[in-house]
């Protein structure tokens, strides 16, 4: 649906499995359909460094209190707004 238009020239060069290319595509979608919401969808990102927040990040691999890493971003139904799905953090 979207490959002609965001990414095929970016990836062009890149010989890309047929799964692999239907995944990318459903991606775009999804985050196509968050941001033309209003208002939009939000993804918040910890930051390395910062406090685990338990209400919004699941431990990856271990628990701890100080964010090494993102795994996987929250997603929040609005900037500021109710939680909609738990992102997924590795502590240090």
């Amino acid at each position: 649906m979207f490959k002609d238009h965001v990414y095929k020239e970016h990836f062009a060069a890149l010989p890309m499995q047929p799964r692999l290319e239907m995944y990318i595509d459903k991606c775009m979608e999804c985050v196509f359909l968050m941001l033309v919401q209003q208002p939009p969808m939000y993804l918040r990102f910890p930051v390395k460094g910062d406090k685990m927040q338990y209400s919004e990040f699941k431990p990856f691999r271990k628990k701890g209190e100080i964010i090494d890493l993102c795994v996987w971003p929250a997603v929040l139904l609005h900037k500021d707004g109710p939680l909609v799905s738990k992102g997924s953090a590795l502590p240090q």
